[in-house]
């Protein structure tokens, strides 16, 4: 199950952004949406088939829709879509450490499941400050295991970076693949000679595994604002000649 997110190609319209995964769905092999932030309020009409990730619904006044594990009293809007439309999983990030212990994380993760009837995931996060921001806390959790957030862990170490998402893979019901350079989660484009391509196949059949950043041969399809700032830097770069 191969997906893209809204954020790896967002900052437009989201019409636009859905004509985008239309024509990229083929190349990428993709089967569903990710809903998350990244576009303008929409109701995402026109949605066949989707993944929400964390705050990603409005309003009819296109106001967003709060989302917090640790408060229930958030989680309906979120079901009502899921009932509505064909939601396939839930992803969302793990909550501050200082707001939960980890058995109430754990709690709530069943108490949201069992509410929602599709899997929810628990995102892996890149600062300690949250959990799920080192192996430990990873551990016994339907983890939505982010690549680019362990890289970040280790500082840009590749192999260290693989040796961990191994490690945590079988906790994973889900993955996001994006890049960095190890220091914050800028989101870039997917180098094509990145460690882990070889394994999308493999890890597709049974995972979630969601493009949140494209890869760099559709660069001319990456999110809007980056998009801008790459074409600035190069007029920038070539104006210096």
């Amino acid at each position: 199950m191969i997906g893209l997110s809204i954020t790896a190609i967002g900052g437009r319209r989201f019409e636009e952004s859905l004509e985008i995964y239309t024509a990229l769905g083929e190349a990428l092999d993709c089967t569903y949406l990710e809903l998350a932030i990244g576009c303008p309020p929409s109701q995402y009409l026109g949605v066949q088939s989707a993944v929400l990730h964390d705050c990603c619904l409005f309003d009819v006044n296109g106001k967003r829709q709060p989302f917090s594990l640790l408060e229930s009293n958030t989680w309906l809007p979120y079901k009502q879509f899921c009932t509505a439309r064909h939601v396939r999983a839930f992803g969302f990030h793990a909550p501050l450490r200082t707001k939960a212990s980890l058995k109430e994380l754990h709690q709530a993760v069943i108490k949201l499941e069992k509410y929602l009837h599709i899997p929810v995931m628990i995102e892996s996060m890149p600062t300690p400050d949250r959990w799920c921001s080192d192996r430990e806390s990873c551990q016994g959790l339907p983890l939505l295991l982010d690549v680019s957030h362990v890289l970040i862990w280790h500082r840009g170490n590749h192999p260290y970076t693989a040796e961990t998402c191994f490690e945590l893979l079988p906790s994973a019901v889900g993955v996001h693949l994006s890049h960095n350079q190890g220091w914050s989660d800028d989101h870039d484009l997917i180098p094509e000679d990145i460690w882990f391509q070889e394994y999308i196949p493999e890890w597709s059949r049974s995972l979630f595994v969601t493009y949140e950043s494209l890869p760099a041969r559709f660069a001319r399809y990456e999110r809007l604002d980056k998009l801008r700032l790459r074409r600035l830097q190069e007029h920038a770069r070539l104006a210096s000649y």
